[in-house]
């Protein structure tokens, strides 16, 4: 799997509101990933002592971003990103919707906020790379551009655009998308973290809710 892959998935993971793509990966495509990565030797593609890949550069923390569609999106994680709670939530006249979603164990559940019934699905998460070793060839397909660095909330983080498949520019630090502005249509998606904290996480955050039946698909 080429490491653009990585990179895109993480902008779109951001456009998507924590809809990781990486769910739809068969069980083969993710053995011939690791079979490239063993062939390759790649220095940077660094995993967790279970042997699982490692989404973000920190091991846990709590992520708090606003959006202009109104909806505000909180995810707590542990496990370099392989454990998470994502909570996105948009409140109107009062009333809350919008979605809870639980990465544990390899998979993801999902469950809109009012009803008793979810979804499991296999969860396979993507590696956090170093996206400047993309090719030259790839570079142009996709239209990446690097546009140094900035600053959000004191994380240095590294700017970057692509044309393909959403036009998008996202500002990273440590594998976790601190900003993201993503053409919809006629408008701009904005996505920007407002707290961050890369501390511990009480371990029952990632407590599956008793009430919601999980369907597995």
């Amino acid at each position: 799997m080429k490491k653009l892959n990585y990179f895109l998935f993480f902008c779109l993971m951001a456009v998507l509101i924590g809809c990781n793509e990486g769910e739809t990966k068969t069980d083969n495509k993710s053995d011939n990933k690791t079979e490239k990565q063993d062939e390759t030797g790649t220095a940077n593609s660094t995993t967790t002592e279970s042997g699982t890949n490692k989404p973000y550069k920190v091991k846990s923390g709590h992520l708090l971003y606003n959006t202009s569609m109104e909806m505000t999106i909180e995810t707590w994680f542990d496990d370099y990103g392989n454990t998470q709670y994502t909570e996105s939530v948009m409140e109107i006249f009062g009333e809350k919707s919008g979605s809870k979603t639980y990465i544990i164990d390899g998979f993801k559940y999902d469950y809109s906020i009012g009803t008793t019934e979810g979804t499991k699905m296999k969860y396979y998460a993507a590696q956090s790379y170093d996206y400047k070793d993309v090719s030259e060839a790839d570079l142009k397909k996709y239209g990446v551009e690097f546009h140094g660095n900035e600053t959000i909330l004191g994380k240095d983080c590294e700017v970057i655009s692509i044309e393909e498949p959403v036009e998008s520019k996202v500002w990273i630090w440590e594998g976790i998308p601190m900003k993201t502005v993503s053409k919809l249509g006629k408008e701009d998606f904005v996505m920007e973290i407002i707290t961050i904290d890369t501390g511990d996480v009480d371990k029952s955050k990632f407590v599956l809710p008793e009430d919601i039946n999980f369907v597995e698909y």
